[in-house]
């Protein structure tokens, strides 16, 4: 508390500031956590406190939702990509083909709506769902790659690879 004395009234005022570092790079903060699980809700109630703390008038409050925690993996996704294929990228949004020196050449790859890069391809004649058709394309060596794989493998109860992959290739590439 500061007093301030101003001509015999005396008044105290308490200041209360908030620093926020805002790190633009997720690949530092995605590189900290060992579970996917904890990723994605630090992240959401980091995003919730940036909303309360903005926003005076609607605060968020109560449990995290599915769709909070999927759009906080889906920014994830984009910041990976984004550190490894950002020169594809660049070029899908340009409208122009990525580069025949690139691997990702063969899997025809293109920006969705959320400026995920996904796989492209004949399979959108198929009747599977779109998520099904087009799969989310992960750098290989990406750490956030290594914490899906693992979060599958426990959710499916350390299955086996052939089974690992069947499942993953569902959602990724």
């Amino acid at each position: 508390p500061i007093t301030c004395v101003t001509d015999e009234l005396q008044e105290e005022r308490s200041i209360r500031q908030c620093f926020i570092c805002t790190n633009h790079n997720l690949d530092d903060i995605v590189e900290r956590f060992s579970s996917l699980h904890w990723l994605k809700r630090v992240l959401a109630y980091c995003k919730w406190f940036l909303n309360n703390t903005h926003r005076k008038g609607s605060r968020i409050i109560g449990l995290l939702s599915r769709n909070e925690l999927s759009r906080i993996l889906e920014e994830c996704l984009k910041s990976a990509q984004r550190a490894v294929y950002f020169r594809e990228i660049e070029a899908l949004k340009s409208n122009s083909m990525v580069s025949s020196k690139s691997s990702l050449k063969d899997l025809n790859p293109f920006l969705n709506g959320n400026e995920v890069m996904r796989v492209g391809g004949r399979l959108h004649n198929s009747l599977k769902s779109f998520v099904e058709q087009h799969q989310i394309i992960l750098p290989s060596k990406h750490h956030l790659t290594r914490l899906i794989v693992t979060a599958e493998h426990m959710r499916l109860l350390h299955a086996g690879a052939q089974l690992m992959i069947a499942f993953l290739r569902r959602t990724y590439w």
